[in-house]
């Protein structure tokens, strides 16, 4: 299971539970994690360019980056191998090094909605895991749907959600509310237990209106595997 923390909230699991901090550096993001055991893991994501990404608190993240990169990168990424060749355990259980490479699917190409579905991302046949999206649309008016090897497991219209909207916990993996901000045009929506998308992730959606409606940018968050 991988779980999601703001920088504040991993830093004091860092130091709670003795952890190794790890990292990835991309153009315009680090992705920074942790294993707690085998099966959990922590992270959270620092943004260095946020002309690229929509719907983050600018100032706190800049402050976690200044934070991030003056205090604590340089000592990130330690080894989990002793140089005696023994693995270092830092809590009770095992440690292990993660199977899945941190990737993201960004676009802000506008995409102009019609009243049937239209697929906005198709990430397919990774072996990995699916994490996060968030999707900003330019009117609340539209119907959202979303696909793991086929099979629908979400469809939505954003006018008809709430600030926050909670799907059943049982289903697919979704115990995070999923966040609807921006007058109901963007949702952010995150799995608490990834799931596996062997086959392949589908992002689809249409308008509810007859007025012109756009996809302004899409952001979606998930783990290839690593062979």
């Amino acid at each position: 299971m991988n779980i999601y923390k703001s920088w504040a909230e991993f830093k004091n699991l860092i130091i709670s539970k003795n952890l190794l901090m790890q990292y990835h550096e991309y153009d315009y993001h680090y992705i920074i994690f942790a294993s707690e055991t085998s099966t959990l893991e922590y992270y959270t994501e620092i943004w260095k360019d946020t002309s690229k990404v929509e719907g983050i608190d600018i100032t706190q993240n800049n402050l976690d980056l200044s934070d991030w990169e003056n205090n604590y990168k340089t000592d990130a990424n330690k080894s989990a191998i002793s140089t005696d060749g023994k693995m270092q355990v830092n809590v009770s259980g095992s440690v292990s090094l993660s199977r899945f490479r941190p990737k993201f699917y960004i676009s802000k190409t506008e995409i102009i909605l019609t009243d049937t579905d239209q697929e906005l991302a198709n990430i397919c046949c990774i072996g990995g895991k699916m994490e996060a999206i968030s999707i900003l649309f330019d009117r609340a008016d539209t119907e959202l749907s979303l696909y793991i090897n086929d099979t629908e497991i979400f469809r939505e219209t954003l006018s008809d959600l709430s600030s926050t909207y909670a799907l059943d916990i049982s289903a697919f993996f979704f115990n995070f509310p999923i966040l609807v901000s921006n007058n109901g045009k963007q949702i952010i929506i995150r799995f608490a237990s990834p799931p596996s998308i062997d086959e392949g992730f589908k992002i689809k959606a249409r308008r509810t209106t007859d007025s012109t409606t756009k996809m302004k940018s899409i952001v979606v968050s998930y783990r290839e595997a690593i062979s």
